[in-house]
Protein backbone atom coordinates (compact mmCIF):
# COMPACT_ATOMS: atom_id res chain seq x y z
CA UNK A 1 0.00 0.00 0.00
CA UNK A 2 2.90 2.59 1.06
CA UNK A 3 4.99 1.82 -2.52
CA UNK A 4 1.18 2.16 -4.48
CA UNK A 5 0.72 5.39 -2.30
CA UNK A 6 3.47 6.79 -3.40
CA UNK A 7 3.59 5.80 -7.03
CA UNK A 8 0.60 7.53 -7.39
CA UNK A 9 1.35 10.43 -5.67
CA UNK A 10 4.40 10.67 -8.26
CA UNK A 11 1.95 10.41 -11.14
CA UNK A 12 0.23 13.07 -9.84
CA UNK A 13 3.28 15.44 -9.51
CA UNK A 14 3.69 14.40 -13.09
CA UNK A 15 0.17 15.50 -14.27
CA UNK A 16 0.02 18.55 -12.36
CA UNK A 17 3.61 19.40 -13.87
CA UNK A 18 2.27 18.81 -17.47
CA UNK A 19 -0.88 20.84 -17.27
CA UNK A 20 1.03 23.43 -15.75
CA UNK A 21 3.35 23.79 -18.12
CA UNK A 22 1.04 23.68 -20.75
CA UNK A 23 -1.26 25.50 -19.50
CA UNK A 24 1.30 28.42 -19.61
CA UNK A 25 3.02 27.80 -23.48
CA UNK A 26 -0.23 27.44 -25.06
CA UNK A 27 -1.17 30.80 -26.53
CA UNK A 28 -4.96 30.18 -26.59
CA UNK A 29 -5.24 31.94 -22.94
CA UNK A 30 -2.52 34.48 -21.39
CA UNK A 31 -1.15 32.78 -18.51
CA UNK A 32 2.09 33.52 -17.12
CA UNK A 33 4.53 31.51 -15.29
CA UNK A 34 3.94 33.61 -12.01
CA UNK A 35 0.20 33.24 -12.67
CA UNK A 36 0.46 29.31 -11.77
CA UNK A 37 2.40 30.00 -8.42
CA UNK A 38 1.09 33.39 -7.02
CA UNK A 39 -2.39 33.19 -6.26
CA UNK A 40 -4.91 35.12 -8.12
CA UNK A 41 -2.22 37.78 -10.00
CA UNK A 42 -3.76 36.36 -13.26
CA UNK A 43 -5.38 38.89 -15.64
CA UNK A 44 -7.60 35.89 -17.37
CA UNK A 45 -10.13 34.56 -14.70
CA UNK A 46 -8.20 35.72 -12.16
CA UNK A 47 -10.12 33.84 -9.20
CA UNK A 48 -10.28 30.46 -11.07
CA UNK A 49 -6.87 30.29 -11.61
CA UNK A 50 -5.88 31.80 -8.51
CA UNK A 51 -6.93 28.43 -7.15
CA UNK A 52 -5.54 26.49 -9.01
CA UNK A 53 -2.06 28.51 -8.00
CA UNK A 54 -3.42 27.60 -4.46
CA UNK A 55 -3.47 24.22 -5.11
CA UNK A 56 -0.26 24.09 -6.76
CA UNK A 57 1.29 25.83 -4.10
CA UNK A 58 0.15 23.17 -1.62
CA UNK A 59 1.07 20.31 -3.62
CA UNK A 60 4.65 21.59 -4.00
CA UNK A 61 5.02 21.85 -0.06
CA UNK A 62 3.83 18.58 0.21
CA UNK A 63 6.77 17.36 -2.77
CA UNK A 64 9.27 19.42 -0.58
CA UNK A 65 8.60 18.45 2.44
CA UNK A 66 8.52 15.07 2.13
CA UNK A 67 11.92 15.19 -0.07
CA UNK A 68 13.29 16.95 3.76
CA UNK A 69 11.11 14.19 5.69
CA UNK A 70 14.50 13.08 7.26
CA UNK A 71 15.70 16.62 8.76
CA UNK A 72 12.23 17.16 9.81
CA UNK A 73 10.73 15.05 11.72
CA UNK A 74 7.59 12.73 11.46
CA UNK A 75 5.63 15.63 13.12
CA UNK A 76 6.18 18.44 11.30
CA UNK A 77 5.66 16.45 7.93
CA UNK A 78 3.04 14.65 9.09
CA UNK A 79 0.65 17.88 10.12
CA UNK A 80 2.47 19.63 6.17
CA UNK A 81 0.72 16.32 4.81
CA UNK A 82 -2.59 17.14 5.91
CA UNK A 83 -2.54 20.23 3.56
CA UNK A 84 -3.14 17.17 0.63
CA UNK A 85 -7.01 17.43 1.91
CA UNK A 86 -7.15 20.81 1.49
CA UNK A 87 -4.96 20.72 -1.80
CA UNK A 88 -7.87 17.72 -3.78
CA UNK A 89 -10.80 20.20 -3.34
CA UNK A 90 -9.23 23.32 -4.52
CA UNK A 91 -8.02 22.05 -7.29
CA UNK A 92 -11.42 20.53 -8.16
CA UNK A 93 -13.56 23.66 -7.94
CA UNK A 94 -10.63 25.07 -10.02
CA UNK A 95 -11.15 22.76 -12.66
CA UNK A 96 -14.58 23.28 -12.50
CA UNK A 97 -14.42 27.04 -13.10
CA UNK A 98 -12.31 27.52 -15.66
CA UNK A 99 -14.38 25.32 -17.44
CA UNK A 100 -13.84 22.62 -20.31
CA UNK A 101 -15.35 22.15 -23.46
CA UNK A 102 -14.76 18.11 -23.24
CA UNK A 103 -17.78 16.38 -22.10
CA UNK A 104 -14.99 13.14 -21.25
CA UNK A 105 -13.27 15.36 -18.76
CA UNK A 106 -16.03 16.41 -16.69
CA UNK A 107 -16.92 12.68 -16.47
CA UNK A 108 -13.98 12.17 -15.53
CA UNK A 109 -14.25 14.85 -12.57
CA UNK A 110 -17.27 13.54 -11.21
CA UNK A 111 -16.01 9.56 -11.52
CA UNK A 112 -12.96 10.87 -9.34
CA UNK A 113 -15.38 13.00 -6.84
CA UNK A 114 -18.05 9.63 -6.66
CA UNK A 115 -15.05 7.57 -5.92
CA UNK A 116 -13.07 9.82 -3.42
CA UNK A 117 -16.58 10.62 -1.78
CA UNK A 118 -17.01 6.46 -1.25
CA UNK A 119 -13.30 6.31 -0.37
CA UNK A 120 -13.97 9.07 2.64
CA UNK A 121 -17.01 7.42 3.69
CA UNK A 122 -15.63 4.36 4.07
CA UNK A 123 -12.44 5.55 5.97
CA UNK A 124 -14.59 7.14 8.11
CA UNK A 125 -16.24 4.19 8.99
CA UNK A 126 -13.03 2.16 9.59
CA UNK A 127 -12.13 4.96 11.82
CA UNK A 128 -15.35 4.47 13.89
CA UNK A 129 -14.75 0.57 14.05
CA UNK A 130 -11.37 1.07 15.32
CA UNK A 131 -12.47 3.69 18.16
CA UNK A 132 -15.16 1.40 19.47
CA UNK A 133 -12.52 -1.54 18.83
CA UNK A 134 -10.14 0.75 21.44
CA UNK A 135 -12.62 1.59 23.70
CA UNK A 136 -14.23 -1.96 24.26
CA UNK A 137 -10.24 -3.12 24.72
CA UNK A 138 -9.90 -0.16 27.08
CA UNK A 139 -13.05 -1.27 29.23
CA UNK A 140 -12.13 -5.13 29.76
CA UNK A 141 -9.25 -4.65 32.51
CA UNK A 142 -11.73 -2.13 34.37
CA UNK A 143 -13.80 -5.22 34.18
CA UNK A 144 -12.08 -7.58 34.94
CA UNK A 145 -10.32 -5.33 38.06
CA UNK A 146 -14.23 -4.85 39.24
CA UNK A 147 -14.90 -8.51 39.64
CA UNK A 148 -11.74 -9.00 40.87
CA UNK A 149 -12.51 -6.24 43.58
CA UNK A 150 -15.93 -7.70 44.08
CA UNK A 151 -14.25 -11.46 44.31
CA UNK A 152 -12.08 -9.96 46.88
CA UNK A 153 -15.24 -8.31 48.49
CA UNK A 154 -16.77 -11.22 48.59
CA UNK A 155 -14.20 -13.84 50.15
CA UNK A 156 -13.50 -10.85 52.92
CA UNK A 157 -17.45 -11.15 53.82
CA UNK A 158 -16.91 -15.15 53.51
CA UNK A 159 -13.84 -15.07 56.26
CA UNK A 160 -15.73 -12.87 58.36
CA UNK A 161 -19.02 -14.67 58.50
CA UNK A 162 -16.65 -17.69 59.54
CA UNK A 163 -15.22 -16.80 62.50
CA UNK A 164 -18.21 -14.92 63.64
CA UNK A 165 -19.87 -19.04 63.61
CA UNK A 166 -16.42 -20.14 65.30
CA UNK A 167 -17.14 -17.49 67.84
CA UNK A 168 -20.31 -18.39 68.39
CA UNK A 169 -19.80 -22.03 68.57
CA UNK A 170 -17.40 -21.32 71.26
CA UNK A 171 -19.77 -19.32 73.37
CA UNK A 172 -22.14 -22.22 73.25
CA UNK A 173 -19.66 -24.74 75.12
CA UNK A 174 -20.48 -25.09 79.03
CA UNK A 175 -17.83 -24.02 81.27
CA UNK A 176 -15.70 -26.49 83.33
CA UNK A 177 -15.28 -26.94 86.90
CA UNK A 178 -13.10 -23.95 87.25
CA UNK A 179 -15.59 -21.90 85.01
CA UNK A 180 -13.20 -22.21 81.84
CA UNK A 181 -14.70 -22.20 78.48
CA UNK A 182 -12.53 -24.57 76.81
CA UNK A 183 -11.24 -23.47 73.43
CA UNK A 184 -12.94 -25.88 70.68
CA UNK A 185 -10.14 -24.87 68.07
CA UNK A 186 -7.30 -26.38 70.16
CA UNK A 187 -7.93 -30.22 70.44
CA UNK A 188 -4.97 -31.86 72.84
CA UNK A 189 -4.14 -35.49 72.88
CA UNK A 190 -5.77 -37.16 76.00
CA UNK A 191 -3.57 -37.25 79.38
CA UNK A 192 -2.14 -40.85 81.13
CA UNK A 193 -3.61 -41.06 84.13
CA UNK A 194 -1.03 -40.94 86.93
CA UNK A 195 0.76 -43.73 87.38
CA UNK A 196 0.31 -43.55 91.35
CA UNK A 197 -3.28 -44.03 91.68
CA UNK A 198 -3.73 -40.42 92.80
CA UNK A 199 -6.97 -38.56 92.09
CA UNK A 200 -7.45 -37.75 88.32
Amino acid sequence: MTALHRSLSLLSVVLIALHVVTSVIDSYVAIRWADAIVPFVSTYRPFWVGLGAVALDLMIALVVTSLLRVRLGLRTWRAVHWLAYASWPVALVHGLGIGTDDTLVLALTVGCTAAVAVAALIRVGAARQATAAKRAAMAVPAVMAEHATGAGHTAGHTAMAEHAATAERAARIEPDAAGVRPDPSRRSAPTAAPAYGGPQ
